[in-house]
C-alpha cells in the first residue's frame, strides 16, 4: 500500500510506492525541459522529462497540488493507498454563508464559491467581465475570522482591487516595497513586492491566500511559485481567464495551488448574456514588395516587424481611421501596441488626424494611469493606446472596441485583452474587435494562429 502523507499545505511525503510505481507517478508530474551542454566543439541540445517528485535523504516527495495525479494514478491501477493528514495540515473553520450586501450571488458564482469551500485550493476558471471578483470576496466573506491575502501582478490591478474590497466594506491593507508590518486581516501585494518578505513571520499567519490572474505562474522558479511554498495557508484559490499554455507553467501552477475545480467557459457566460457579444473585424494589410522581399531574408523578424508594423504609416493610419470610426459610434476604444515606438507613431499620427488619444505604457505613473482610466471610463477620453500594461486588470465596462495593432499570436494575450471590452452593461450589449493581417511571412503565422481562436470561440 502507498501511503501519501501530507505534510502541510506545501509538500507531500510519498510512502511505500515500489520503483515501477515511482516511475509512474514522476511521469505524471513531469514536464519536457531543455538544456544546453557545453561541449569541446559547440554546445548540444539535451532534452528530458523533468519531474516535481523529488528525494531528500533517501525520502520521496511531491508538491500537495499534485496529489489528485498520484491519487487518480492509483484508482485507474486498482492500487491501494491512503492519505494521511500531517500536523501541519490546520483546518479552516467551517464556512459560513457568502454574504455581500447589495449583491444577489448568480448560480454559477455560488457554485463557484461552494466548490472553492469544499475543495480550498484549486483554480477557479472564468472568462473576464463574469464577476471572479465577487466569488473572491464571496469567499471571503464566508471565512469572517481567516486573515487573507490577495497576490496580484502589478500595481494597476492593486489598485483596482483595494477600491473594490473598500466598496464591500473590506478594510484591505497594501504592502508597500518598504513595509515590514502585516496588522490586520486581509493584505493585498504585487508578487514583486511579496516575494521580498518570505522570511516574515506573517507569513505563518495566512489562513487563504488568492492569486488573481494566476495564469502568469511562470514556473517553479519564478516568485509566484517562491511565495507559495513560502506560505502554509492551508486554502490557496487562483483566478483566471486562460490557462498557461507550456506544460512547465501548467504543472507547476497545478503543484502550488491545484487544479482547475470550477469553470464557466465563454459558450456558457454568452448564453447567460453575462458578456458582450464581441464582434469581429479582420481587416487585411495591402501588401508592400519592399516589405515581402525583406520578410524572405534569414533572420529578418525583428526588421520586418518594424518596417511592416511599427513605421508602415500606410497601416497605422487605417488603425487611427478605426479609432474616428470607432469614437463617431459613440464606442471609446484601447488600441494594444507591443512595441513602445509603435505607440508612439500612432500618438503622432492621431494628432496629424486630430484624434483625441493618449499612451500608457509600464513608465507612466499610477496616479496618471488611474486618472486616464476614469477618463475612458466617463467618456472624457475617447482613445488610449496601451502596451500590455493594460491587458489584464483594466476593468471599464463601458469600453467599446479594442483594436489589435501589434500582432502576436499568444491566445492568452488576445483573450485578455478582448476581455477588456466583454463587460456588459445596461447600454452596451457588443463589443467591436478590430485585427489587421499583416500579409508577411511570421505576422502571416501569427495572424492565423490568432484567427484560428477567435474561430475556436465561434467568433468568427
Amino acid at each position: 500500500m502507498i501511503e501519501f502523507h501530507q505534510l502541510d499545505p506545501v509538500d507531500v511525503q510519498i510512502v511505500g510506492a515500489s520503483s515501477d510505481e515511482l516511475k509512474a507517478l514522476k511521469k505524471r508530474c513531469s514536464f519536457p525541459a531543455v538544456a544546453y551542454v557545453q561541449k569541446r566543439f559547440g554546445k548540444e541540445r539535451k532534452e528530458w522529462d523533468k519531474t516535481l517528485i523529488w528525494t531528500s535523504k533517501r525520502e520521496i516527495y511531491m508538491p500537495a497540488g499534485l496529489l489528485h495525479r498520484a491519487t487518480a494514478y492509483c484508482d485507474s491501477k486498482g492500487i491501494e493507498y491512503r492519505v494521511v493528514r500531517g500536523n501541519g495540515v490546520l483546518p479552516l473553520p467551517a464556512p459560513q454563508p457568502p454574504h455581500l450586501p447589495g449583491i444577489d450571488l448568480r448560480e454559477d458564482q455560488t457554485q463557484m464559491i461552494e466548490a472553492a469551500c469544499r475543495l480550498q485550493r484549486g483554480v477557479l476558471k472564468a472568462p473576464t467581465g463574469t464577476g471572479k471578483t465577487v466569488v473572491m470576496i464571496g469567499l471571503i466573506s464566508c471565512f469572517p475570522t481567516c486573515t487573507s491575502l490577495i497576490l496580484v501582478h502589478n500595481k494597476t490591478i492593486l489598485g483596482q482591487t483595494i477600491r473594490e474590497l473598500n466598496r464591500f466594506g473590506i478594510d484591505a491593507r497594501q504592502v508597500g516595497d518598504g513595509e515590514t508590518s502585516f496588522d490586520g486581516q486581509m493584505v493585498v501585494a504585487t508578487r514583486q513586492t511579496m516575494v521580498k518578505h518570505l522570511d516574515h513571520e506573517w507569513l505563518g499567519k495566512v489562513d487563504i491566500v488568492f492569486v488573481d490572474e494566476c495564469h502568469l505562474f511562470g514556473g517553479m522558479n519564478g516568485q509566484y511559485a517562491k511565495i507559495m511554498r513560502a506560505l502554509i495557508a492551508p486554502m490557496r484559490i487562483g483566478f483566471t481567464a486562460t490557462m498557461p499554455k507550456d506544460r512547465e507553467s501548467a504543472i507547476g501552477l497545478e503543484a502550488v495551488m491545484g487544479p482547475i475545480v470550477d469553470e464557466v467557459t465563454y459558450d456558457e457566460a454568452q448564453e447567460k448574456e453575462l458578456l458582450a457579444t464581441p464582434k469581429v473585424v479582420l481587416e487585411p494589410v495591402p501588401i508592400n514588395s519592399r516589405i515581402e522581399q525583406i520578410s524572405r531574408q534569414r533572420n529578418a523578424y525583428n526588421h520586418t516587424y518594424k518596417v511592416a508594423i511599427v513605421e508602415n504609416r500606410q497601416r497605422n493610419v487605417r488603425i487611427m481611421r478605426w479609432v474616428r470610426k470607432l469614437n463617431e459610434e459613440g464606442r471609446t476604444v484601447i488600441v494594444f501596441v507591443k512595441e513602445l515606438p509603435h505607440g508612439e507613431e500612432l500618438l503622432t499620427i492621431a494628432a496629424d488626424m486630430e484624434i483625441d488619444a493618449h499612451f500608457v505604457q509600464g513608465s507612466t505613473e499610477t496616479k496618471i494611469r488611474r486618472q486616464l482610466e476614469l477618463m475612458l471610463a466617463d467618456g472624457s477620453a475617447k482613445c488610449v493606446i496601451s502596451s500590455s500594461v493594460w491587458r489584464e486588470g483594466l476593468n471599464i465596462p463601458s469600453l467599446g472596441g479594442v483594436i489589435f495593432a501589434g500582432g502576436g499570436k499568444s491566445e492568452t494575450s488576445l483573450l485578455q485583452a478582448i476581455g477588456r471590452a466583454l463587460r456588459r452593461t445596461d447600454t452596451k450589449s457588443d463589443a467591436l474587435i478590430i485585427d489587421f493581417l499583416d500579409p508577411y511571412r511570421y505576422m502571416a503565422e501569427h495572424a492565423i494562429e490568432r484567427i484560428i481562436t477567435l474561430q475556436k470561440l465561434g467568433w468568427l
